[in-house]
């Protein structure tokens, strides 16, 4: 997985183990200032700027915010791996991308909890 896409996660595990309230700047400069140094600062703050809401958000905020943002991807994804498979004509890699789909249908219903 890539610094793009484990990045929601990330940042929603680190919101929802902290109870205090923060604003974007402090919970990415927060995540910065820990382990996981491999996604930049300043992507972390592209990421919640394109979000509405995310300017007056606290910690909690940012963690709706993710999930939401995790549910789009994980859905918009399951339907691109839908169109490769629908293309596919090796039957290894077609179990394969029903194998992803599966992960990608359960992801969604998940964050829909």
């Amino acid at each position: 997985m890539g610094p793009s896409r484990a990045l929601p996660c990330l940042v929603l595990l680190f919101l929802l183990s902290s109870s205090s309230a923060f604003g974007v700047e402090d919970t990415c400069k927060s995540i910065a200032a820990g382990k996981e140094m491999s996604i930049d600062y300043n992507y972390r703050i592209k990421f919640f700027e394109a979000s509405k809401g995310s300017a007056t958000a606290d910690k909690h905020g940012l963690a709706v915010i993710t999930s939401k943002l995790n549910r789009a991807a994980a859905k918009s994804l399951g339907k691109r791996i839908h169109a490769l498979r629908a293309l596919e004509k090796d039957k290894v890699i077609q179990m394969d991308l029903d194998i992803c789909s599966q992960l990608y249908s359960k992801a969604v219903d998940e964050l829909d909890a």
